[in-house]
């Protein structure tokens, strides 16, 4: 394996079940690594993405490398997915509903990313 392959992965936290970027990342969350991260560990594992091809993180975080946590879709589909899950959803895809729900004002939060800040 070549050794900038190797670096590369050396900045995977695989310990979870999403794969944690430990490297540098950009201000939307996403991991960075000359290319973006999940797309490189995307092409490494899987292979090339076809032409117009997007990656959807299906465990909506943003910061996983995981290749089983993501999808191929186009640019159309991964902005639907998205907009129905900020519906659905927090941010880090713990749901609004249930004990998990509360609301600030008008605004819904997310109990678990409130306990865990």
């Amino acid at each position: 394996m070549e050794s900038w392959v190797k670096r590369f992965w050396s900045h995977a936290d695989k310990s979870g079940d999403c794969w944690e970027w430990r490297g540098g990342k950009t201000k939307a969350g996403y991991g960075v690594f000359n290319f973006v991260a999940h797309r490189l560990a995307y092409e490494l594992s899987c292979g090339p993405i076809p032409e117009g091809g997007t990656i959807d993180h299906l465990c909506v975080n943003r910061g996983c490398v995981n290749p089983n946590h993501m999808e191929i879709t186009t640019r159309a589909e991964n902005t639907r997915r998205a907009a129905y899950r900020s519906r659905q959803a927090c941010p880090r895809g713990h749901p609004y509903s249930g004990d998990n729900l509360y609301f600030e004002g008008t605004a819904r939060r997310c109990r678990i990313c409130t306990n865990e800040k």
